[in-house]
């Protein structure tokens, strides 16, 4: 837990009796400590439950005033705790585990603490984890993980060894020494064979045994990196006599922290509280955070790395990245580290090997904030970490501090001549700013007198236009005049000429007889016009009439039909509905007094409906029920006799008037409500006295509700029985008044028959008339269709009487025309003087007209020449220049400050570098303290990140990433992660198991004699620690890596079926595999261009499998040839490329020669240093198994086993991971050498064989099969 409350949490405390009696010395003396200050810091440890389970603690207290531990041992006694025992350790005790509490307590011994802080304590001692439960919890889980240290300890468990040097050979790569020995004991082979070794005369550390050959009683031994440098430079001599010293110290002692790693884990003292629930629980619970919003990465990762990293940074207890081979995975641990160390984190980068370490920081982006240290022995850490070890790291920092500086100083020069250049340029800008200000300053004055002289000249404007307009308007005015008096004048001369003629036309000529003859015949012709259309609009009219008396006639019939069908069928109607449904919804059947008889049956139906409803049930009877239940199961569970009281119940009378009201029954529940509140819901046992009062609640309301159910039905049934009988007078009534109403109705209907009979026949005469009339004058009124409505021929008849009569006789029609023409002649006379007045004040308004709209045009000019002035914004154009100013200004004074600053930083700069060139061992020394201080990313192997020194100086880390989890034991992996608040875990399941010691898995076990022990290493095997977490984390908390940037695409095809997880396998990441992996090379058994091939080796003899004396492993002669073969054509292939200028001539082909079986791999060695010379390759050689983690250029894959039993056994080759790592090393060219026969068909098992068949596919696809011939041929 490790939970801090900082709070003061006050507590009851007594001494325990028995205590003060037996220990009377030890009571005193916990007074003692106690008195001395109110408030005492302490550890709560929760032990298991007393006898009578009571809660029982330790209170670890931490004090100065004794040298031990102080340790109470107290018992929860309702009200607090009592101490029972009391004692002081004599060590002082490491307090702060996962299973504590830390509290600040003040113990108050006269009982005053308040009920509510007590049960608060309460609740905290009973959260707490039993510490000795979780203890064994833990101890119970890790018992299997004792497998691997017990392999480890029996190997190394030995005594140290000296024996005498005969002779030394140094190897031709300078990293091995041949010592023939004086003899060589019964089983060295097989407990110092990997031991560590010294020269016992100078206590010099050489390396490790690598190989024994007892027959020939000679070790080989793989210097330390120092020896092997200064083996190298000609520096180290081999030592061609003394004596050797074998021993497992360095082994023990990793063993050691390996069971410590136990012991904290079981004890507690893992910074992750949650760490033993991660390991061992099944789904186990894992927090998780956000990741930040303004997360930036610094490298280009892809989706899959990026959703890693954000997955890892969000996690807060742990995160699990499966990483297949060549996907990133160090680029993404490199990524976490520096968005770790971004946010101030600490981070511990562990592994394995030193080489996954090494590799992890060196990928490490350079950055300030970053300071990478590497604790672990120099002589063991890679070139890569080399520079960050404690010896190294003042150098390091030194020389990046002082490249840095140079790396300034040199852009000093650059960028002072930018900064004067921008300040130059940037005053010159300034000062042509202040001119433009000066010349808008001088504009903005002349826009404000413009805007003066436009107001002027608009007033102006303004009144030429009002003179203008009241100039047209008279022009107007005159105009219409002159028009006016000529059309008069037109109009009078027209007349005159014409009564001239009239009277000339008129005067003794008979035209006036004519006239007048005309004029009567027209009159005649629109009276009988007149009078067709008025005869016709009768017509018309009559015979609408006779339309809708005949259609009212009809319509009676029928209703009188319909009344009279209703009348039949009115005495047998029995319901409201068939009444409703005969009357419909005639008028005469709607009156006020039948509607007002329907409303009041409808009332009485609802009534009655209402009144079977409630005579079912009631919202009160339904509340008093669930009241005498309740009552009844409170009585049937404190044993009351449930028979007996049902029969007095039976006997009892039936209650009535008031006491049957809904009020009163409310009443009588409340009352047995309140009665349950008070006795606590019937919770405890009643006595006697309460069991009969709740018996006669009962007893009451089973009475009551057996007289309601009584009363209620009786009243109920008479209640429906007055409604039924109201509802059948009131029907009667409706039929009578309906009955009565249909008979008026009929009356009616027969009146309205007989009148509209008669109507009917008076109107077939007049229409008759009027046709007969209309026939008689079609022929004196020509085309009848045409004529105008009626209204226009009243009208045309009246004006042609009207001018008839005006005519009068012929002397006075002459008479009118000769006095009308001298009336016109006047007109003529005074229309003619007007005219010609008008047309002089029409030439004068012209003239003041054109005057006036010559004085706008000027004003005009002069108003756009003030409107462009004042149209340009001086103000925004000034406020812009300003504001351009004001900006540049500071830029300026920034510039200047800059320039300053640039010269200062460069002297102190230059000072800084004169220092740290001249810095004394002393200064080194201050810089290592204060970088190893600050450092935080520390890298380390998993089994120094238990040593006593590292678990002082860094006792926990914000994060811990363990790298290649999957080639870590638990032990390993345990000990870092015991570091961790946030741990990181790297690997892939589907890649090998760890390495006991120097040996895989399958060698410990073939080595092991114990069955049960050889059983449980085996079940413990099956799935490693990193598997299980991946399959049973959530999808947040894991993430896998998907693209692949190591291997040519063909290459990556044969490992493709080990990740199809989900039906996504790896993607190639690089651009152009062809480009990105060209080899370069051109051979004689392979082109440039394939990048994979398989020398397939025939199954038969002369070619398969064989076993030295007394080994286990295998070797295959025919292969090593084959492998001779190529290794001298990838020699000499490189060789050409150099010379064709493809390969830089210092260029080293990196080769890696690797095989299932170390006796191949001895061979091999003993091939590269006895036998070839191959000064264009780099080799490199191993089992499949210690190769792991690598990658090189080209890769020789040797299959070894190749023989004729029927069993089909393969060996390691069976298990699918080995595959996945043997073929999954190569960046450009994989070399396979075994037969295909052997693996692809004979092999044991469908899925072995499926494997292989599978990566023969991918060689058939990209035509890399290479078979050898032998005498007997191909099968």
């Amino acid at each position: 837990m490790n939970v801090k409350v900082s709070e003061i949490t006050r507590c009851n405390l007594a001494v325990g009796s028995r205590f003060k009696k037996n220990k009377p010395k030890l009571a005193e003396e916990m007074t003692n400590l106690l008195n001395v200050s109110p408030v005492v810091d302490v550890h709560m440890e929760r032990l298991s439950d007393g006898q009578t389970n009571q809660k029982r603690v330790s209170l670890y207290i931490e004090t100065e005033s004794v040298e031990g531990t102080p340790v109470m041992e107290c018992e929860w006694i309702g009200n607090g705790l009592e101490v029972v025992h009391f004692y002081i350790t004599k060590k002082r005790l490491q307090l702060g585990n996962n299973r504590h509490l830390q509290m600040r307590m003040a113990f108050d011994r006269k009982g005053l603490v308040s009920t509510e802080m007590t049960l608060s304590l309460y609740r905290i001692i009973q959260a707490l984890p039993i510490a000795s439960d979780r203890s064994e919890y833990v101890k119970k889980r890790i018992s299997s993980w004792e497998s691997y240290l017990r392999v480890m300890e029996r190997n190394a468990d030995v005594e140290r060894l000296e024996i005498g040097i005969r002779s030394a050979r140094l190897s031709l790569d300078f990293r091995k020494v041949t010592f023939e020995l004086h003899k060589l004991p019964n089983g060295f082979d097989k407990f110092y064979k990997k031991s560590a070794v010294k020269l016992v005369e100078t206590n010099q550390s050489l390396g490790n045994v690598v190989q024994v050959q007892m027959g020939r009683r000679s070790i080989d031994i793989e210097l330390t990196r120092d020896l092997q440098e200064k083996a190298r430079t000609g520096k180290w001599r081999v030592p061609a006599n003394g004596k050797l010293a074998f021993d497992n110290v360095a082994e023990m002692a990793q063993i050691n922290r390996l069971k410590d790693g136990f012991k904290r884990l079981e004890n507690g003292w893992a910074v992750n509280p949650n760490l033993e629930k991660l390991l061992f629980e099944k789904r186990p619970t894992v927090r998780k955070g956000k990741v930040p919003e303004d997360l930036a990465f610094k490298q280009n990762l892809n989706d899959f790395q990026r959703q890693a990293v954000e997955g890892a940074i969000a996690a807060q207890d742990l995160y699990v990245i499966q990483g297949p081979p060549g996907t990133g995975k160090t680029t993404v641990i490199s990524e976490i580290c520096y968005q770790h160390a971004k946010m101030g984190l600490k981070t511990l980068v562990a592994s394995q090997s030193n080489l996954a370490v090494d590799n992890a920081l060196g990928k490490l982006l350079t950055d300030q904030d970053i300071r990478i240290l590497r604790i672990g022995r120099s002589e063991s850490i890679e070139e890569e970490g080399q520079r960050f070890v404690e010896e190294q790291v003042a150098l390091y920092w030194k020389q990046q501090t002082l490249l840095s500086i140079q790396t300034h100083v040199n852009q000093f020069e650059k960028e002072e001549k930018i900064l004067l250049s921008s300040i130059k340029d940037t005053e010159a800008t300034l000062e042509k700013l202040k001119a433009e200000i000066a010349v808008l300053e001088t504009k903005k004055i002349e826009k404000n007198q413009a805007k003066e002289n436009l107001n002027r000249l608009q007033l102006e404007m303004k009144s030429s236009q009002s003179s203008v307009q009241e100039l047209k308007r008279k022009k107007d005015q005159s105009d219409f005049q002159f028009n006016m008096s000529q059309d008069i004048f037109e109009d009078a001369k027209s007349r005159y000429e014409r009564l001239n003629d009239q009277v000339a036309r008129y005067s003794g000529t008979g035209e006036f007889a004519k006239l007048q003859a005309k004029l009567n015949d027209e009159l005649q012709v629109l009276q009988k016009q007149l009078a067709y259309l008025q005869t016709s609009t009768s017509l018309h009219q009559k015979r609408n009439a006779h339309q809708e008396t005949t259609d009212q006639l009809k319509k009676a019939s029928a209703q009188q039909e319909l009344l009279e069908r209703i009348a039949k069928q009115m005495p047998n109607v029995k319901k409201i509905p068939e009444l409703q449904a005969l009357i419909g919804n005639e008028s005469w059947a709607r009156s006020s007094e039948i509607n007002g008889i329907l409303h009041q049956m409808e009332q009485l139906r609802r009534n009655y409906q209402a009144s079977i409803k409630a005579g079912n049930h009631s919202e009160m009877d339904e509340t008093l029920n669930k009241a005498i239940k309740y009552a009844e199961q409170q009585l049937i569970a404190h044993q009351y006799n449930m028979k007996m009281l049902g029969k007095k119940i039976s006997m009892m009378p039936n209650v009535v008037g008031v006491k049957l009201e809904d009020r009163y029954v409310k009443k009588v529940i409340d009352a047995f409500r309140d009665y349950a509140k008070q006795m606590n819901a019937f919770r405890e046992p009643l006595v006697q006295a309460d069991r009969q009062k709740l018996s006669a609640i009962y007893e009451h309301m089973m009475v009551l509700k057996a007289s309601r159910n009584v009363g209620f039905t009786r009243s109920v049934a008479q209640g429906n029985e007055q409604i039924k009988n109201e509802i059948l007078t009131s029907f009667e009534q409706l039929k009578e008044i309906v009955g009565q109403a249909l008979v008026k109705r009929q009356q009616e209907i027969v009146a309205e028959i007989k009148s509209l009979t008669p109507k009917l026949s008076a109107l077939d005469e007049e229409i008759e008339s009027y046709e007969k009339t209309l026939s008689d004058m079609h022929e004196t009124v020509p085309n009848q269709e045409t004529l105008p409505p009626m209204v226009e021929l009243e009208n045309a008849l009246t004006d042609k009487k009207s001018e008839l009569e005006q005519l009068g006789t012929e002397e006075s029609y002459l008479e009118g025309l000769v006095q009308a023409a001298s009336v016109q002649q006047g007109v003529l006379q005074k229309r003619e003087y007007e005219m010609t007045q008008i047309q002089q004040s029409m030439d004068e308004l012209e003239q003041k007209l054109t005057m006036e709209q010559s004085k706008q045009t000027n004003i005009h000019e002069e108003v756009v020449e003030l409107e462009e002035i004042i149209r340009i914004d001086i103000d925004a154009l000034l406020n812009e220049v300003k504001s351009n100013f004001e900006k540049l200004s500071p830029q300026l004074t920034e510039l200047k400050r800059k320039e300053t600053f640039l010269n200062v930083s460069n002297d102190i700069r230059l000072e800084w570098q004169d220092m740290l060139g001249q810095s004394t061992t002393y200064d080194m020394d201050e810089i290592k303290k204060l970088y190893i201080q600050y450092a935080n990313v520390i890298g380390v192997t998993c089994s120094i990140s238990a040593s006593k020194d590292f678990v002082t100086q860094y006792p926990d880390f914000d994060v811990v990433i363990i790298d290649e989890v999957s080639k870590a034991t638990p032990p390993e992996l345990l000990l870092p992660m015991l570091k961790g608040k946030k741990i990181i875990l790297v690997g892939d399941h589907h890649q090998l198991p760890p390495l006991v010691g120097q040996d895989t898995m399958d060698e410990v076990l073939e080595d092991m004699t114990d069955a049960k022990e050889k059983a449980d290493l085996k079940s413990i095997l099956k799935e490693s620690i990193f598997e299980r977490l991946f399959n049973d984390l959530p999808e947040d908390s894991k993430a896998t890596l998907r693209i692949q940037y190591r291997m040519h695409e063909h290459i990556m095809e044969t490992i493709n079926p080990f990740y199809q997880e989900n039906n996504y396998g790896l993607e190639c990441g690089l651009v152009d595999s062809n480009k990105d992996r060209d080899h370069l090379l051109d051979g004689k058994l392979f082109k440039r261009g394939q990048h994979i091939i398989w020398y397939d080796m025939p199954n038969d003899q002369g070619y398969l499998e064989e076993r030295e004396q007394h080994s286990r492993s295998y070797y295959n002669a025919a292969e090593l040839k084959q492998i001779r073969e190529l290794l001298l054509d990838l020699n000499q292939a490189t060789a050409q490329a150099k010379k064709d200028g493809r390969l830089d001539e210092t260029v080293k082909k990196k080769v890696g020669v690797i095989s299932f079986y170390g006796e191949q791999v001895k061979k091999v060695d003993r091939l590269l240093s006895q036998e070839l010379d191959l000064p264009h390759l780099h080799c490199r050689t191993g089992t499949v198994d210690k190769f792991q983690g690598m990658e090189m250029d080209v890769i020789i894959l040797s299959f070894v086993r190749n023989h004729h039993q029927k069993d089909g056994n393969i060996g390691f080759l069976k298990d699918y991971r080995r595959l996945n790592v043997a073929l999954s090393r190569a960046r450009e060219l994989l070399m396979i050498v075994g037969s295909a026969d052997m693996f692809t068909k004979k092999a044991h098992g469908e899925a072995q064989k499926a494997m292989f068949q599978h990566v023969l596919k991918v060689v058939d696809k990209y035509e890399g099969l290479k078979q050898l011939e032998t005498n007997t041929g191909r099968k």
